[in-house]
């Protein structure tokens, strides 16, 4: 077994890492680019780790002190997610349209990727405002509040931007995190990716009044001809990029979307473990008994992405019959 720092174990022993300061476990720990994962250098067990609320998998077999626990919330299911696609109607595409009904249908499309990689959702009432997406948000327990819009240039540049903005908390590392991935992604998909970034507010109140990590994107320029047309023309691929990066965040892997099937599990009369990620090393966060009947959204390496009692998680497809 790897040795910690000499300087990391003495910190650990006496209790010293509390808070934000939660961040220096990055001098050991590595990130895999294939599995989109952190690993431990001691254990090499995997774990995820959010700094904001202190998400955390692997102790690296120190004895932390109780003050130091009491301050981190373990993670026991798998991420959830408020959806909020613009309710603003009055805006109006150059040719056809607005943003409240094609930013609802890119959260149509991007609602199977969700359902496939086992992320829980709700989505915004329409009829509300923002002011109750963020109070609907705020009654919940969600990793991520996504807002969907798209942009309008001042009027004296109106028709004449183009490129997508990603805004996030300045104050929350999370949030930048996810608006870089997000906006990294993105560019694969925007015809100007020099034009596609992630950039910080100081006014929007659905990025910095949500208790979630939040986000807005601003997805083109509605008012500009070729923004509006190749918004209409990827809904999909936007949809099916947005949930990808929202992977990458989460550390799970991304599934690919599909029709909804349902299994029975099928083991020795012992229950069926349901895991937070599709392997055995995925932390056991439920079970269904023999002969239950789930609800399979995705499959990826032999595990099932399932439904079970409004439990989303990973079982072996070794144990459920279709």
């Amino acid at each position: 077994m790897r040795q910690l720092d000499p300087e990391v174990q003495t910190k650990a022993e006496n209790g010293i890492y509390q808070g934000a300061e939660v961040k220096e476990y990055h001098c050991i720990a590595s990130f895999c680019n294939a599995e989109k994962l952190h690993f431990c250098q001691v254990c090499n067990s995997r774990f995820s780790l959010n700094i904001n609320n202190y998400n955390i998998h692997c102790f690296f077999g120190i004895k932390w002190n109780e003050s130091f626990l009491t301050s981190i919330k373990r993670n026991d299911n798998m991420p959830k997610v408020f959806l909020s696609p613009s309710t603003q109607e009055w805006n109006q595409y150059a040719t056809d349209g607005n943003e409240e009904l094609y930013m609802n249908l890119l959260a149509d499309r991007i609602e199977p990727y969700l359902r496939s990689c086992g992320i829980s959702f709700l989505r915004n009432d329409p009829v509300r405002n923002v002011t109750g997406a963020i109070a609907d948000s705020n009654a919940g327990s969600y990793d991520v509040h996504l807002a969907l819009h798209s942009n309008a240039a001042p009027e004296s540049l109106a028709g004449k931007l183009r490129g997508i903005d990603i805004y996030y908390a300045p104050k929350s590392e999370q949030s930048r995190r996810l608006a870089d991935i997000i906006a990294n992604n993105l560019k694969a998909v925007y015809p100007l990716p020099d034009k596609v970034r992630a950039v910080p507010t100081y006014s929007l109140g659905e990025v910095l009044r949500t208790k979630a990590v939040a986000v807005l994107c601003e997805l083109g320029y509605h008012d500009n001809y070729a923004d509006e047309a190749w918004l209409k023309n990827n809904l999909e691929n936007i949809a099916k990029n947005i949930v990808d990066s929202l992977c990458d965040y989460f550390g799970i892997p991304f599934v690919p979307a599909g029709a909804v099937r349902w299994g029975t599990v099928t083991t020795d009369g012992s229950g069926l473990n349901i895991r937070d990620y599709p392997g055995l090393s995925g932390n056991i966060i439920g079970s269904a008994p023999d002969g239950a009947t789930l609800m399979i959204n995705g499959e990826t390496n032999g595990w099932y992405v399932v439904s079970y009692n409004g439990l989303n998680g990973y079982s072996s497809s070794r144990y459920i019959t279709l």
